[in-house]
């Protein structure tokens, strides 16, 4: 008899929302939001899962609330003391911006919405709901984004 378990790095989805605009954006009408979690790999139980979700879930709605339109992933790992997000159509399965938990006294709104609109306009995106047209050239030109500078 194996006690093997099956373990995947497949996210799991939890809970699926829409969210309408409000009148800020003319060429977004709806976002979909979608809380995911991958249980360790090792099989073993994650205690921190509901608080990191919960976390992940505040951080993304501040994002959506403030740059409404975007496909934002959000992750948290209190474990490893960090918050990630990222626009994966244009950033990539792997490069995140991160906000590193113990260099800050308060994971506030305010920190959110300036770390959020600062990897905006590295991409050469307006802070504020998405445009289109601004998203498309961005997209295009996804190559020469500079994030040298970001420390590791």
């Amino acid at each position: 008899m194996s006690d093997d378990v099956s373990v995947s790095d497949e996210p799991i989805t939890l809970h699926e929302s829409v969210v309408e605009p409000s009148g800020r954006s003319p060429d977004v009408k709806q976002v979909q939001i979608q809380q995911q979690y991958i249980p360790p790999l090792d099989g073993t139980p994650d205690e921190l899962d509901r608080f990191d979700m919960w976390i992940a879930r505040r951080v993304a709605e501040v994002l959506v609330r403030n740059y409404y339109g975007y496909d934002w992933f959000v992750m948290a790992e209190s474990r490893q003391g960090i918050v990630a997000f990222s626009i994966p159509d244009l950033m990539g399965p792997t490069l995140k911006q991160v906000i590193r938990l113990a260099q800050y006294s308060d994971l506030d709104p305010k920190l959110i919405r300036n770390t959020g609109g600062q990897m905006l306009e590295r991409m050469g995106l307006r802070r504020g709901p998405k445009d289109v047209a601004e998203y498309e050239k961005a997209k295009a030109n996804r190559h020469m984004f500079d994030f040298s500078d970001v420390k590791q």
